[in-house]
């Protein structure tokens, strides 16, 4: 049992904050979950057994540890599976987007195509419902995965519950995209994963990329076919969305 002792906002929090948090990690906890906080508190440190940890806003009124591990990021989703498509009902958006990208690039429908980071199945359910229903769906939480694999339209598909970093697959894929899940990745890792990326495009596949950043790398393990930014709003406010599409070097 992890004992939570102190909490500070930038100055010591003057009253009683009541809250949950994950008891899988034993060092600290993988998320913590306020039931009342004020938005202006972005970041909190915490002292446990007198050792601070320091944890930032990352949705709703839940802190991700500033020092995350992939372990954090699976218990993470596995304790926001339930809700969490209605924190991003924007992905929806980003669904059409990609559905028209794949289109102007001729991805065969039939052709077998793979999304990174698939969550709950919220953007594929989308792409399916078009016709792109041979799907591989990878996620790092199988709560997620589990909810994706109720959904009708996604019934073809294969789930794969995996840290996308160790991922391997017999087949090469026409389209490789991903909504929002970038960020989770340091420089070394992301050129790893880029090279995986690479690695299972088969010829003439793409890779479609939306996120909030677009990094130099893509271009150091793509050709690039288009790029450029968006506008899309959100339950926090009016964000730009990047995207970039590419084929192998």
């Amino acid at each position: 049992m992890i004992k939570v002792e102190n909490f500070y906002v930038r100055q010591p929090v003057d009253k009683q904050l009541t809250f949950d948090y994950d008891q899988k990690c034993k060092k600290r906890p993988s998320w913590i979950k306020f039931h009342e906080i004020p938005h202006t508190h972005q970041f909190i440190k915490i002292s446990i057994d007198n050792e601070a940890f320091w944890y930032r806003r990352y949705f709703e009124n839940y802190y991700f540890p500033l020092n995350n591990t992939k372990e954090d990021y699976e218990n993470y989703y596995d304790e926001v599976a339930e809700s969490y498509e209605s924190m991003v009902p924007q992905n929806k958006e980003i669904a059409e987007f990609i559905i028209k990208k794949m289109s102007e690039f001729k991805v065969d429908k039939k052709g077998l195509i793979l999304e990174i980071g698939a969550g709950t199945g919220l953007v594929s359910e989308k792409i399916a419902q078009k016709g792109y229903d041979n799907l591989v769906l990878v996620d790092i939480s199988q709560k997620c995965l589990n909810i994706a694999k109720r959904k009708k339209s996604l019934a073809k598909c294969k789930f794969i519950k995996e840290n996308i970093l160790k991922f391997n697959y017999p087949k090469k894929f026409k389209a490789i995209y991903n909504s929002m899940s970038m960020d989770y990745f340091n420089e070394q890792e992301l050129n790893k994963l880029l090279g995986i990326i690479a690695l299972h495009l088969g010829k003439n596949g793409i890779f479609i990329s939306v996120d909030r950043h677009i990094y130099k790398e893509y271009e150091e393990h793509f050709t690039i076919l288009d790029s450029g930014s968006f506008m899309l709003k959100t339950k926090e406010g009016e964000f730009r969305y990047d995207y970039f599409i590419g084929k192998n070097v």
